[in-house]
């Protein structure tokens, strides 16, 4: 009760808050992703990037009923990366649109580099993993003689983000990767 209060009276972390409730039916709360959405959208609304990258998330999936429209998905999604604070997510989710991800951009190694480094820096395995893979020159966990359009192999670099994961799954995805 005293998080919808707060949500009501402006707080966009109670509608965080509440919204991650509904939507995966956590604390008793009956699962509602319409009622997640409208929290969401009301955090979003006031600024708060991961109130914008879940908003960007209903549109790229086609939740609570809505359209699956990747393109106004990637608008929340660039918002929340591009926010003073910005949400680690929203950076690697931004790079994978950069390297084709729905084919919403044309692709852009440097850019999805960018992106993903700035989600590492937040300590994101996801941002890892993707410079990892630039590194390796692979596109959807897959090498293509000209997905990266160049960018160089760099093995080492590659396993030193693979290492930062700190995620066994990624490192054990790539094990085998003939080096």
């Amino acid at each position: 009760v005293w998080k919808e209060r707060d949500a009501s009276n402006g707080d966009p972390a109670a509608d965080i808050w509440l919204a991650r409730r509904y939507y995966f039916g956590l604390g008793g709360v009956e699962r509602n992703v319409e009622l997640a959405l409208r929290h969401f959208r009301r955090s979003a609304e006031r600024g708060f990037a991961e109130g914008l990258y879940n908003l960007g998330s209903f549109h790229d999936n086609g939740d609570a009923g809505l359209e699956v429209n990747p393109t106004l998905a990637l608008e929340y999604f660039q918002k929340a990366a591009d926010h003073p604070q910005p949400f680690g997510m929203a950076l690697e989710v931004v790079g994978n649109y950069h390297l084709g991800y729905k084919d919403v951009l044309p692709v852009n190694v440097e850019k999805a580099k960018f992106y993903y480094e700035k989600a590492a820096n937040q300590n994101s395995p996801e941002g890892h993993y993707g410079l990892a893979m630039i590194y390796l020159e692979k596109r959807n966990g897959v090498r293509e003689a000209n997905a990266m359009r160049g960018s160089g192999v760099d093995v080492p670099q590659a396993m030193v983000h693979l290492v930062s994961t700190r995620d066994v799954r990624y490192i054990v995805l790539h094990y085998t990767v003939q080096l």
